[in-house]
């Protein structure tokens, strides 16, 4: 690459010298980032002050390692993981595999704050309880008040973390020295036979069209089996078999011990009233 040269005269103004110096690195800079995007890709690849900027899509089919920021205007694909040392954000962000984060199992939130619900599709968001958002159908009888007296709760241990003090088999085994909690809860299937079925959580049969997920070049991706990557396509398609009981929303037993709480306060009302009829007659 050629480019004339200005001779500055003898004796000019040194302050002219250096506005020229600055303009022609400027320039350089400038054709040099031009140039390097160029021959980086035609999907827009640009590595500007540290950060790799991307205006097309990413596709990784193994590890994507960064000292500085990743910014895509579209897609980040990878095969594997996406590990973040800092914060991941993301306006829409699908993740096929699970999303760790040991920093916010740790992080005290003392500021304003609501409770966060998983969408049966796998999606993190939260859920209006005001009349704007409702339709009521109150047309629907309350569950009954003597049934809710007859949930049972159970002390137990979870099966997969008795595998892993218990079952050298198991994927998971850790020893006989590791500690299994003891939690206290309810049973979905208990609760759905007594027909509060208003806190138990269902589950259908499902399945879904898959296909594979292509890199920039229309090429399948592959995992780390060598397998290709899948991706799920619509709307999952509920199978014709009967919904199974397998959670208990817990957040809504509250309102069945308001039920319960009004009714034994009936009763006790009623107990008092027919109390004091007895004490008239008998002239106490």
């Amino acid at each position: 690459m050629s480019s004339a040269v200005r001779r500055i005269p003898y004796g000019a103004d040194v302050a002219v010298r250096k506005r020229q110096d600055l303009e022609r690195a400027q320039k350089e800079q400038a054709a040099s980032r031009g140039l390097a995007a160029s021959q980086i890709g035609s999907g827009g690849l640009l590595k500007v002050d540290g950060s790799l900027q991307v205006t097309g899509s990413i596709t990784v089919p193994g590890t994507l390692s960064s000292a500085g920021a990743v910014s895509a205007g579209t897609t980040v694909t990878a095969g594997t993981d996406v590990t973040a040392a800092g914060n991941l954000n993301g306006v829409n962000s699908n993740l096929s595999g699970y999303l760790f984060t040991p920093a916010g199992y740790a992080f005290d939130i003392t500021y304003t704050r609501r409770g966060a619900w998983l969408g049966n599709d796998g999606r993190l968001g939260w859920a209006s309880s005001s009349i704007t958002a409702k339709e009521l159908l109150d047309s629907i009888p309350e569950p009954d008040a003597a049934t809710v007296l007859e949930i049972a709760s159970h002390h137990y241990q979870r099966k997969a973390e008795l595998a892993k003090r218990d079952d050298p088999s198991s994927e998971g085994y850790v020893g006989p020295d590791y500690h299994v909690a003891v939690e206290w809860g309810a049973i979905a299937e208990e609760l759905h036979g007594l027909g509060l079925w208003q806190v138990v959580i269902y589950e259908w049969d499902v399945e879904y069209l898959l296909e594979d997920v292509l890199d920039v070049d229309g090429h399948p991706i592959l995992n780390d089996d060598g397998l290709h990557l899948k991706q799920r396509v619509g709307q999952p398609i509920r199978l014709d078999t009967e919904p199974r009981p397998i959670g208990v929303h817990y957040e809504l037993l509250g309102l069945l011990a308001i039920i319960a709480a009004r009714f034994n306060r009936s009763q006790h009302l009623e107990l008092v009233a027919r109390v004091e009829a007895l004490e008239k007659v008998q002239g106490l």
